[in-house]
């Protein structure tokens, strides 16, 4: 099924919640202003939305899931809540993939030692997929309904799997910024050609994550040991990721995403850095993605992204028709990477949002062409046609 599809078919299945009644706008910066405010519901609902049953708790951003490889997730994740205890955390969770044909499932408890600076000890267990060349678990709680999420759903390189067990400790220091540590092993079967026939890999991680706020920045480093619980590989990962969006007054929103990455000499290919594709002829837009990049086409030891788009916002015309808004969005991404981006990738393209427009779903349709030292030989290969569709619940 297409992503575009698999959104329609999550607006059924969850409108029977209330929607706040749409005002009527009477200037360009009042109307952004109301599509922010219903983006935020819809993840406020997606991050938040649990079912209380006594001591347990559903949450109901984890029961539905979907990957253009794996297909649908249908899951049920449960935690204990305060009724249970204030200190003590206890979760589970259980789903199956409709294309893999595969359960994901795991378990995880943690001690909240101090709950106003989010400080947690605990272990967790995991069988599961995992993306190729990824680490840091960024996107582990993406939004199905969120556009800027796509990237990390609809066109996830998920191509590995097995369990983990990790202990772990969080904390935050300061307003805006926390500690994330891990240490762990790792069993991974890969099922991409060549990587498919190799053994399955053993890898016994350190790691240190800090995130940063407002704006969103990430930063970290990880270390493999040898010889240590099982662990068959000796390499250094540094991975950054800087996230943020610039709203101004009257020419919409500004928005940019950089990343970069380092792995050492010793990294095994299959886990150096994967650059992240959403190709398809006709598909949906991803932001914070390449759109004419095949998904595992490019491995590289170090690299660094640059993704900028810029979202008009009904600035440069603002017709009053009930379901026809049109806002422009074009945007450009730059990649560089060794070995094999040694020349840089580069695609531009644009967007029109509010072809078709409603308080809650937002159609439009767009094009990226791929250009540079790697433009692909036939013109049509360079081209991908987007749809976009965006929620509001």
């Amino acid at each position: 099924m297409k992503p575009g599809l698999t959104i329609l078919f999550c607006l059924l299945s969850l409108s029977l919640f209330s929607q706040e009644p749409a005002v009527q706008q009477d200037s360009v910066v009042e109307n952004r202003n109301f599509i922010e405010r219903i983006k935020d519901k819809t993840s406020q609902y997606m991050d938040g939305m649990l079912v209380h049953m006594g001591p347990i708790d559903l949450n109901l951003g984890g029961t539905i899931r979907y990957s253009a490889f794996r297909g649908f997730y249908f899951g049920i994740p449960l935690s204990t809540n305060d009724r249970f205890s204030r200190h003590i955390r206890l979760s589970v969770f259980g789903g199956y993939w409709t294309k893999l044909r595969a359960f994901d499932y795991g378990a995880e408890g943690k001690w909240l030692i101090n709950r106003e600076r989010q400080m947690e000890l605990g272990v967790r267990f995991k069988h599961k997929s995992s993306a190729l060349g990824e680490f840091s678990n960024l996107d582990e709680d993406a939004n199905l309904l969120s556009e800027n999420q796509y990237r990390y759903t609809f066109y996830e390189n998920v191509m590995a799997r097995g369990n983990s067990i990790e202990a772990f400790y969080n904390t935050q220091l300061g307003r805006h910024f926390n500690t994330i540590l891990t240490f762990g092993t790792y069993e991974k079967h890969y099922y991409l050609a060549p990587f498919d026939t190799l053994p399955n890999q053993h890898f016994t991680n350190a790691e240190v994550r800090l995130h940063f706020d407002n704006p969103s920045i990430w930063l970290c480093y990880q270390h493999s040991f040898k010889d240590v619980l099982g662990g068959e590989y000796d390499f250094d990962r540094l991975k950054l990721q800087v996230e943020k969006g610039f709203q101004t007054l009257f020419f919409g929103k500004f928005s940019m995403l950089l990343q970069a990455g380092y792995a050492s000499a010793s990294c095994p290919v299959m886990e150096t850095f994967n650059l992240l594709g959403s190709y398809d002829l006709v598909g949906l837009y991803s932001p914070g993605s390449f759109a004419t990049m095949r998904e595992s086409e490019f491995f590289c030891d170090r690299f660094a992204a640059l993704f900028l788009w810029h979202d008009f916002q009904g600035s440069l015309w603002d017709p009053d028709l009930l379901f026809f808004k049109p806002q422009l969005t074009v945007s450009t991404a730059l990649g560089w990477g060794r070995p094999s981006l040694t020349y840089g990738y580069f695609e531009s393209g644009f967007v029109v949002k509010g072809l078709f427009y409603t308080p809650w779903v937002n159609v439009g349709a767009g094009v990226f062409y791929r250009y540079g030292h790697y433009a692909l030989p036939k013109t049509i290969d360079n081209f991908s046609f987007k749809y976009s569709i965006t929620l509001a619940l």
